[in-house]
């Protein structure tokens, strides 16, 4: 669905699409109480995650999910734009194809002219936190379910170019204290059975900022890294974070979600902290730099998106409930580009 006045708005205006990867309330309120009642303890901390029986009990068909498109100039205006797509974790714009990429839990779906017109599958696709474009034209596709990164050709994404797997260099041991190790060989799309205790990293997002090289977030280690996929070899960039998401570039260098910490980050090109934004925040899901320079932060916990200025002062918020739906996912777009996908 798109608004008739879309049509008429500047091409190059700058607009923002959210994803809410549960749109389903009753099941929103079902996978609260699941993650309230995880008890495991390792080494006297608690894991956060759902465990197998409850990753069982609840899987993606069950949760909706939805694309939104807002002007950022009228957050709480009326959608100029909406799609159902199920539980979407990473959008990524293709301009080539002029096609809307989106994680789907073990897919990855391509939208365009307000229909889902591909689907795309993959051996290794399992829990997709994260898609996000290569630097030679393919897609990095962030396999939470099994701590693994793989680039796809985008024109044929059974074909894996090059990937890198956590239990493979130095990442052996999950969060619930045992050895893991992954069999490239397994088709592991469609599998529900990998839990988050299980995970050795639930690395949930990636960015390609030099040829071969990853800057990458570990929810379980609390770390942003830098990943060489042709060696393996990884490099801690920061560390002490709280289950952080989603790496971004803006114009500074790089922003990061320091989710549970309750902080945006911002890191220069030379990858140093050089600040945060805090405020009244429960679990930021995303942070996205506007061309403005302002901020966009979805807020999860608190069921709503707000925008602020570099210094984090609030100047809109859209509240949807966090009783309703909760945001997964933040990206901007032109009306241009916008108008080739709702």
């Amino acid at each position: 669905m798109k608004l008739k006045e879309l049509e008429y708005l500047p091409a190059n205006k700058e607009l923002l699409i959210v994803g809410y990867s549960i749109s389903n309330t009753r099941s929103l309120m079902k996978i609260k109480k699941l993650w309230s009642e995880q008890k495991l303890m390792v080494k006297g901390k608690k894991v956060l995650g759902r465990s197998r029986n409850a990753t069982k009990e609840l899987t993606s068909k069950d949760m909706g999910g939805e694309i939104v498109l807002l002007d950022p100039n009228r957050l709480t205006g009326p959608l100029l734009g909406s799609l159902k797509v199920r539980t979407p974790m990473g959008l990524c714009y293709d301009k080539k194809s002029k096609t809307l990429f989106t994680g789907s839990d073990h897919w990855v779906y391509g939208l365009s002219n307000g229909k889902i017109v591909r689907r795309l599958n993959n051996q290794y696709f399992n829990c997709i936190h994260c898609v996000s474009k290569s630097i030679d034209g393919n897609l990095w596709v962030v396999c939470t379910g099994i701590d693994a990164v793989i680039k796809i050709d985008i024109n044929n994404p059974n074909k894996t170019l090059s990937s890198w797997f956590a239990t493979e260099n130095g990442y052996s041991v999950s969060a619930n204290g045992n050895v893991r190790s992954i069999d490239r060989n397994k088709k592991h799309q469609g599998i529900d059975d990998y839990s988050t205790p299980e995970h050795t990293t639930h690395i949930n997002s990636v960015l390609e900022y030099k040829e071969n090289k990853l800057l990458a977030t570990l929810f379980h280690q609390g770390e942003l890294i830098e990943i060489d996929v042709t060696t393996g070899k990884t490099k801690t960039i920061l560390k002490k974070l709280k289950q952080p998401h989603n790496i971004r570039k803006a114009s500074f260098g790089y922003v990061l979600s320091d989710t549970n910490g309750q902080r945006v980050i911002m890191i220069g090109n030379n990858l140093k902290f050089i600040g945060e934004l805090t405020g009244d925040f429960d679990w930021i899901q995303d942070t996205i730099e506007l061309t403005n320079g302002n901020m966009v932060i979805a807020d999860a916990n608190n069921g709503r998106v707000l925008i602020t200025n570099p210094l984090g002062k609030i100047l809109s918020e859209l509240i949807y409930g966090k009783n309703k739906k909760r945001v997964g996912v933040l990206m901007s777009i032109k009306v241009k580009e916008a108008l080739n996908i709702f």
